[in-house]
């Protein structure tokens, strides 16, 4: 590996020690077959991701069952934002709500980038681009129901900003969704509701 990377040996050694312990590759020390270090061995594992394969499961089932699967999905989301306030992760409503939603975003896996959240101040919308899917395989086989699903988180996330609604356009551009904001609230401060 040190050929290929052109790092030291000890420099390689040190990165795999700490893959190693994060279980991302597999160290064992070879017999020794003489005098000297025994060779030190590392190995690739590859992970077994069952939550995908449930969450593909759940999203076929929610899809074949729900007479609305959209709804339904969007339901079971904001369940899931429920049970982040259950675990103490608490909304707090004195925070911009963009602010919250890139910190909820980025903690659940869709790494969205502060800065390519673009804002149109005329129209009171912020579009967000998430770059990554913790769930990217089940979205792509059930895109109504998964993609629905991380509406529901968002705009369960947003239940203490009134003013905020959340819209996703699954799959919007080449390798990214959009979550788009919207400040519904009038120039008086109340929510717009036309």
């Amino acid at each position: 590996m040190s050929a290929i990377t052109k790092l030291h040996g000890n420099t390689v050694r040190e990165h795999l020690n700490a893959l190693s312990k994060t279980g991302l590759v597999r160290h064992r020390v070879e017999a020794p077959l003489g005098r000297g270090r025994p060779s030190s061995l590392f190995e690739a594992v590859r992970a077994h991701q069952p939550t995908t394969e449930l969450a593909v499961a759940l999203a076929a089932e929610l899809s074949d069952a729900a007479s609305d699967p959209a709804a339904a999905a969007v339901r079971a989301g904001r369940v899931w934002a429920a049970m982040d306030r259950s675990d103490g992760r608490v909304s707090d409503a004195s925070r911009p709500a963009l602010e919250q939603v890139l910190q909820r975003l980025t903690e659940h896996g869709f790494a969205p980038l502060p800065q390519q959240a673009t804002q149109d101040a005329s129209s009171g919308k912020v579009d967000i681009h998430l770059r990554q899917c913790p769930m990217l395989a089940a979205a792509r086989e059930q895109p109504e129901v998964v993609c629905n699903v991380h509406l529901g988180l968002v705009r369960g996330w947003l239940e203490d900003h009134a003013g905020t609604a959340a819209d996703l356009e699954p799959f919007a551009g080449s390798g990214y969704c959009t979550v788009r904001l919207t400040d519904t609230l009038d120039s008086s401060g109340r929510a717009d509701n036309s």
